[in-house]
């Protein structure tokens, strides 16, 4: 399995059949690009993620952010591994220094905010950039 560096993350809006769609891209630094689709809820707080924006009380995210450095855990990375029925996966990957690492599913719009706020590098496996389909975070 290759894993690859995704060097940047944005977000493009389309209108499809009279329907809104947004799409998290992830992009490497060949410029191969990686469109997961993702809802509206979710691109808000990845816009917020990106933009570094801070709010006076904790949102989810920043609360599971908290959770995991309370527990002694950091964010070591974000990798994004598989594609199956329309649907892309990843996984979370936590470490500490006296336990093996933790390796969470999770939604790659849930993984990529967490690793936006924690500046933790997210990776794909090179497979999910030559696939021509736009999945959902799941």
């Amino acid at each position: 399995m290759a894993l690859i560096p995704v060097s940047s993350v944005s977000m493009l809006n389309s209108n499809e059949e009279e329907h809104l769609k947004i799409n998290m891209v992830l992009t490497d630094d060949r410029d191969r690009i990686l469109h997961i689709s993702v809802g509206p809820c979710e691109a808000k707080v990845l816009t917020m993620a990106m933009d570094h924006e801070e709010f006076p009380r904790p949102l989810t995210h920043n609360l599971m952010l908290s959770l995991i450095q309370e527990c002694g855990y950091t964010i070591n990375r974000v990798v994004i591994d598989d594609f199956s029925n329309s649907i892309y996966f990843s996984r979370l990957v936590l470490v500490n220094e006296n336990e093996p690492a933790i390796y969470l599913d999770c939604r790659p719009s849930d993984a990529v905010i967490l690793a936006l706020l924690n500046d933790a590098p997210i990776f794909a496996e090179e497979t999910m950039f030559d696939n021509d389909d736009i999945g959902t975070a799941g």
